[in-house]
């Protein structure tokens, strides 16, 4: 984009971009940079039927187009002899990031919008084996996972090189991790460490990616402003490849571009009509989706710095303007974790609290709830948690009927908090996509409900978290776990909703029946669900559940010492290597607030 200023250079790259040693052959990254460019798509038109919540066709209980293969289905896919457990290098870069690529001019008109020149018109039978196989992979298993607007656009035959390489990228990283490989040496002592992604599918992962990273520096330079929603496609595809890998601090990089891109062109999307709409609104579910993962699991100093999660005015109104009810709920749900986080170090930080070790009693700390300064350091949050339930209440108003649960709410509730059995009915959808929204929906609203920021002489405020949480239990009754697996690839997963609602609950029969639901579904499945090892999410839902039973409040977990989001999953099926968390909480025999580290 030489007229618009837009100078693309090899920085794209960033500091953060990691390359696997030991798995690619340089030598075969050439014939894939130097293939012939292809036609670059002209954005149709047409109206969508629809870019709201219905975006799944199918019903929540039907089954995916390919069932997942099983955890011990690797059995019989071995891998290379490798104990690294990271190998991750970075390559040296020698170019500018690509926030400095995007025009800070916003004077497009509806005239700078032109259909694309073609050199040449690509044919599918130019496709080698794997592409075929990874273009069906693209459109039955990760499309479906992605926001609708990406199946507006063409699938093959006029997209540019960069766009059909990034969508491989995907495609082939995603396939990788469903076909986990036994390493040769022995991790039994963490769980999901003696397990690796296919070691092949990910190579060519990695080279497509490699690929589309290196293509989109000369296809930039050679485009005109009409392709700001090509680039824009791109940097979303890049930033989902990331997330999804664990690997944040790319991420960073190609979200830089992005809401720079938005920002700069936010007219040129808008007269593009529901495609410019569709991707604004992808890329808010994204930054949201990065934005949860990074915060299980992180430090509370981490989580005091974070910055409100907003999203401009004009964005909003266009969220609300197509009915993309997934994108506004995850802001919400977002920014009420953060105000609830930032609440409970606050409150540590003030009242204070002489940290525990596992053989101290609870007569060893020295803060009692209900502290008057601490009361008023948690008011304004208060308040915050009481704007965001009436956003949340606003939002439920607009739901469309089709996309709110069949039945209805009831289930056997326990009548005692002490009573240990809890019996729960599935609550069902008309689509996983439905349920997943009214799920991050319950969420928001256990987390607005959460005990420490209410009444505790009140035992109706403790147990209106736990009603919000029993009908987040009948929804995960309802829904299928294996369209969990394919449909929550790139949006936060069902099993780290079930975390933060173990972690709110008063009841002691909610956190155990999470435990058994995850553990239940783990064992036949994969290792990860929403992008997110399942493993490690039941390694802190057992520390507790064990809290709980030792008679104690557990109002907020976070890890000792920051890792940055961990070293990515490239490797294995964890980011991170918890072998601790710190949790704060509260005594229940004295009302004593403690904050202690323990093992998991």
């Amino acid at each position: 984009m030489r007229g618009s200023g837009l100078e693309f250079t090899n920085t794209i790259l960033g500091d953060g971009f990691a390359l696997w040693a030991g798995d690619v052959d340089y030598s075969s990254l050439k014939p894939l940079t130097d293939a012939p460019q292809t036609q670059q798509f002209a954005l149709g038109s047409h109206q969508p039927s629809s870019t709201s919540e219905g975006e799944e066709a199918s019903t929540q209980t039907q089954k995916p187009i390919e069932t997942p293969l099983l955890v011990e289905d690797s059995q019989q896919n071995t891998a290379t002899p490798d104990c690294q457990v990271s190998e991750v290098i970075d390559l040296p870069m020698a170019s500018p990031s690509i926030t400095d690529l995007i025009p800070l001019d916003n004077n497009f008109t509806s005239n700078a919008i032109q259909p694309y020149q073609i050199l040449q018109s690509p044919s599918p039978f130019l496709l080698n084996e794997n592409q075929v196989v990874y273009m069906d992979f693209w459109l039955n298993q990760c499309l479906p996972a992605l926001h609708p607007i990406f199946k507006d656009f063409p699938i093959l035959g006029n997209l540019p090189l960069v766009v059909t390489d990034t969508m491989m990228a995907l495609s082939a990283g995603r396939l990788s991790r469903m076909l986990p490989q036994r390493k040769s040496c022995d991790f039994s002592n963490i769980p999901g460490f003696s397990f690796r992604p296919d070691s092949s599918h990910k190579t060519k992962s990695q080279k497509y990616y490699y690929s589309a990273i290196k293509g989109i520096s000369d296809w930039v330079k050679e485009s005109n402003e009409s392709q700001t929603t090509t680039t824009l496609a791109t940097l979303i595809l890049f930033c989902y490849w990331e997330s999804s890998m664990g690997n944040f601090r790319d991420f960073s990089v190609h979200s830089s571009g992005a809401t720079k891109l938005i920002e700069a062109q936010e007219s040129t999307l808008v007269q593009q009509g529901f495609v410019g709409y569709g991707l604004m609104a992808a890329w808010v579910r994204a930054q949201m989706n990065n934005w949860w993962r990074r915060m299980h699991f992180s430090t509370a100093d981490f989580q005091r710095k974070q910055d409100p999660v907003l999203i401009s005015s004009n964005v909003e109104l266009i969220l609300d303007l197509v009915g993309d009810s997934k994108a506004s709920v995850l802001v919400m749900l977002c920014e009420s974790l953060r105000i609830y986080s930032s609440a409970v170090v606050d409150y540590w930080d003030l009242v204070g609290s002489r940290p525990l070790n596992d053989e101290e009693s609870s007569s060893a700390s020295t803060t009692s709830y209900g502290n008057p300064e601490g009361d008023a350091c948690l008011y304004p949050y208060a308040l915050l948690l009481k704007a965001q339930s009436r956003k949340l209440s606003d939002w439920h108003a607009k739901v469309p009927l089709s996309q709110l649960p069949i039945a209805s709410f009831h289930s056997a509730y326990p009548t005692m908090l002490e009573d240990t059995s809890l019996t729960v009915e599935p609550l069902y959808f008309q689509s996983h996509d439905s349920a997943m929204n009214y799920a991050y929906y319950i969420t928001a609203r256990i987390i607005q409900s959460a005990a420490l920021l209410k009444d505790q002489k009140s035992t109706t405020s403790a147990q209106e978290a736990d009603r919000w949480a029993l009908i987040l239990l009948q929804i995960a009754s309802g829904i299928d776990w294996e369209e969990c697996i394919r449909l929550n690839t790139f949006a936060i997963g069902f099993s780290g909703l079930l975390l933060v609602c173990a972690i709110h609950t008063s009841n002691p029969a909610i956190g155990p029946w999470i435990q058994d639901w995850l553990e239940e579904r783990q064992k036949i499945s994969h290792f990860e669900e929403g992008s997110f090892p399942v493993l490690q999410i039941l390694q802190v839902l057992r520390a507790i559940n064990h809290e709980r039973a030792r008679g104690r409040d557990v109002f907020a977990v976070f890890q000792a010492v920051d890792d940055g989001g961990g070293e990515g999953k490239f490797h294995s099926y964890h980011s991170q290597t918890l072998t601790s968390v710190m949790l704060y909480g509260r005594e229940k025999d004295d009302n004593k607030m403690i904050s202690y580290s323990v093992p998991v």
